[in-house]
């Protein structure tokens, strides 16, 4: 029985090591909270910090372990040093790296050649104030190394920035933001599998982003509604990206945006994507477990690529705006065929949409047709 380490073990991975447990691996699953609900499920059950390297490589050698994977940014670095350690599959140094630096990603783009908008890294007031007559507005200002759109903000003039950028700079880990020049277009992310040098465009994902000026994924849908040539230069686009930032034997989430100019990279990382998008959406639309896919790639296994379904799936998120007329339609929500499953946050605030933690709860449609599936969303409204 092969052994993979599951960095994170939350409830977020649990459909990750259910899935592990059904393939027939033994699963030894870390986190540093010792009620993660994952640990229900795992083997064996490590209370440790998913970044600290040199305990999990401890582990993972006692445990002698045949694969390692993780779900988040954050932690691929120690996927990294333990696969390079154990000689063991998994991504590179660069694909962590730039999954957990916005700067260093759209460096990487403009030394490959890879259209970007202009940017800026800002480290504190005065280097902001040395480029105010520089900046073409809008622009999207972000932390640097934060994830979950947490930061995240539209301004259209300097007042906005000087207004909101010491909150922004506090939430980025290092202290640093970046400013980029807006993109107007609707927005996409591209779920891929990438495996011995070769990637693999699994789905591409339709969002509707609320929330502003702040950035908040409020609906998915796969797949998304574009043409063939759209469909083309988006996959065309993201290829030219994962072999820029080296990414291999590992999943990708990029988030694109579809401009008058032409698909253009809004961010990307090496993991699959949240949201519910890996474990629910794309199983549901393609038949393609991103799950099963990522373990198989962390234990060197063979892995299929053929979509054993062509549907519908999407994910509408519950927020504040939608909130009331959600409830009074809750019955009729939950009885249509096309509804799969649904949750409520437990403590429902009145809160701002300002990241996705302020969202409070989803429900999750698949359907035969396209027509079909939009029709679930008028509840929203």
């Amino acid at each position: 029985m092969k052994k993979l380490m599951i960095i994170g073990s939350g409830e977020l991975q649990v459909p990750l090591i259910k899935i592990c447990k059904k393939n027939g691996y033994e699963v030894i699953a870390t986190d540093r909270d010792e009620n993660a609900k994952g640990f229900a499920y795992a083997d064996k059950s490590i209370v440790v910090d998913g970044t600290d390297k040199e305990k999990i490589l401890e582990y993972a050698i006692k445990w002698n372990i045949d694969g390692i994977v993780t779900t988040a940014e954050i932690t691929l670095f120690t996927v990294v040093f333990v696969c390079e350690k154990l000689g063991l599959k998994g991504p590179s140094m660069k694909a962590a790296q730039i999954s957990n630096d916005k700067y260093l990603m759209r460096k990487c783009m403009i030394e490959n050649g890879i259209k970007s908008p202009r940017f800026w890294l800002v480290h504190n007031n005065d280097e902001l104030n040395e480029i105010e007559n520089e900046i073409k507005f809008p622009v999207v200002i972000k932390p640097v190394d934060v994830s979950g759109s947490i930061g995240v903000m539209k301004a259209d003039n300097m007042d906005e920035i000087k207004a909101i950028f010491d909150d922004i700079s506090v939430k980025s880990r290092s202290n640093r933001v970046i400013i980029e020049e807006f993109m107007e277009g609707p927005e996409f992310s591209v779920e891929t599998l990438s495996m011995n040098g070769i990637h693999n465009m699994i789905a591409i994902t339709e969002k509707k982003v609320s929330g502003y000026p702040y950035f908040v994924e409020e609906r998915h849908v796969i797949p998304a509604n574009i043409n063939n040539k759209q469909e083309k230069e988006i996959k065309d686009l993201v290829i030219r990206l994962l072999n820029a930032c080296k990414f291999d034997n590992c999943a990708g989430h990029t988030e694109v945006k579809l401009t008058e100019d032409g698909p253009m990279i809004v961010e990307t990382g090496a993991r699959i994507g949240g949201d519910y998008i890996a474990s629910d959406l794309v199983p549901l639309a393609t038949g393609i477990s991103m799950h099963q896919s990522i373990a198989k790639i962390a234990l060197g296994e063979e892995i299929s690529f053929e979509k054993k379904l062509k549907k519908y799936a999407g994910i509408q998120y519950v927020v504040p705006d939608n909130f009331q007329s959600i409830v009074e339609k809750q019955d009729k929500i939950t009885k249509t065929k096309e509804f799969v499953k649904y949750e409520m946050n437990d403590n429902i605030k009145n809160v701002k949409l300002q990241s996705s933690h302020d969202r409070l709860g989803y429900y999750i449609f698949a359907a035969d047709t396209r027509e079909e599936l939009m029709h679930q969303f008028k509840f929203y409204k």
